[in-house]
Formats: structure tokens, sequence, C-alpha cells
């Protein structure tokens, strides 16, 4: 009888690994499936902040970094360095975001939102990176939020309502795609559960990567220098979490 028990419990693990790439998990001592990805909450508090005016742009507390007044004009950002090749081909990038304020005059701030590169408070100047773009040049209540990656834009906008509070995802696949690369597709909730989509067109938005990347820094925001009057947004970012 006891043979006969083993006999069961063996063939039952055994049918259990067969099935289990069709779940996507793993058992012990066997891979099975995709693997899951392991979250990363990023501290913000241990974020640097660095640029041309530190002041609009503070590390508040441990889930938030908060920008006040962060105007064209300016160079200015948060970043953390994880380390190189700590963010891989292969990931997930979560954060809540809420722009507080944009002030519209004859030109907009530009900038980018949950920034991967490997060059500190990078923004889309040298093909670099995986971020969000935003420009406020649609007015003082709305913004646009553009996904970009590896210098490759999605090529539209998603329009955001000022003190609104969105809920983004980015992922990033390795392989597939136009060019093999894989792609990366940004989606923009309503809720905190990313069960909801935004309302609006292109709240689902994608890229096809140019080539494999992996990360080192991640900043939550970075404005970039632009010549002109000097427009302002205010916002914030939080609850950033790196899966991979």
């Amino acid at each position: 009888m006891k043979n006969l028990a083993y006999k069961r419990i063996l063939s039952g693990l055994l049918a259990l690994c067969i099935a289990a790439p069709s779940y996507g998990f793993m058992l012990a001592g066997f891979v099975a499936g995709n693997k899951p990805l392991a979250a990363f909450p990023q501290n913000i508090s241990t974020y640097a902040t660095g640029g041309t005016v530190l002041s609009h742009v503070v590390n508040t507390d441990s889930t938030t970094v908060t920008w006040t007044a962060l105007t064209r004009a300016d160079s200015t950002y948060s970043n953390k360095d994880l380390g190189a090749g700590f963010i891989p081909p292969i990931y997930r990038l979560e954060y809540d975001l809420n722009m507080s304020a944009s002030v519209f005059s004859v030109a907009g701030a530009y900038g980018s939102l949950g920034a991967v590169s490997n060059t500190v408070g990078a923004v889309n100047i040298n093909g670099e990176g995986c971020f969000e773009t935003y420009l406020n040049l649609t007015g003082n209540t709305t913004y646009n939020v553009s996904l970009t990656c590896q210098g490759v834009n999605s090529g539209v906008n998603f329009t955001a309502n000022v003190g609104t509070v969105y809920y983004l995802s980015r992922a990033r696949t390795a392989s597939g795609g136009t060019g093999g690369f894989g792609t990366t597709t940004l989606s923009i909730y309503s809720d905190a559960a990313r069960t909801t989509p935004a309302s609006g067109a292109n709240n689902v938005q994608i890229v096809n990567n140019p080539a494999s990347y992996s990360g080192r820094y991640i900043s939550p925001i970075a404005s970039y220098p632009q010549s002109g009057t000097n427009i302002y947004v205010s916002g914030t970012s939080r609850n950033m979490i790196l899966y991979k």
C-alpha cells in the first residue's frame, strides 16, 4: 500500500510538472513556464537630486518625489544608481503620477518620467534610455504623456488631466517585435490595481525595441532645458516599483 501511495504521489508531481508551463509557475527543483518577476520597491528617500535648480525637485519621503515649478529652463532630476546592468532587458516599472500644475504660455516644458537609463538624468538627448515624456503643450489643465525607448517614440500622446492621479506600468520584453529585440509597452490606468484603463485615446502605447538594453539608473523625474518663456510644471511621482 505504501508503494502504491508513493507511486500516486510521484505520478501527481509528474503531472503537475508537465502542466506547470500552462500555468506559468515554478516548482522546487524544476523550472516550468515563465519565471515570475520579483518586486523591488524603490526607496525614494535614498535617491539623489542633481542639476541646475535642486530646490525644484525634492525627494519628500520613502515613496514620493515632488517637483515644484520645474521650468523649461531647468536641467534637474532625481535618480538612483542601482549598479551596472541591474535593470535587465526584461522588466516592468510601475509608478503613480499626478501633475498638479501645468502653466502654459508659448511653448511647453519637457522632460522624462520613470527613466531607465545608463546616463544620469537622461532624457531624449542621445537616444538613450526608456521613459515617458511629459510635455505641457496642451494648456493649463492638460498635458501629454508619450512613450520613448532608445530613441524610438510611440508617435502618439495620451492627454492627461492636471490634478488627476494616473497609474502607469511600462513593460519591456527582450524577444519578438519588428527587430527581434522585443517591445516596450506603456499602459496607463485609472486605479491603483491597474485593472481599469484610463479614459482617453492612446492609454496603451507600444514601441519596437531597436536593440538589446540593460539599465543602471532610475530617474522618477528629469527635466530637459530649453530656451524660451519660463513656463513650468509641478507634480508628484509615488510608489515606484521595479519588477525584474
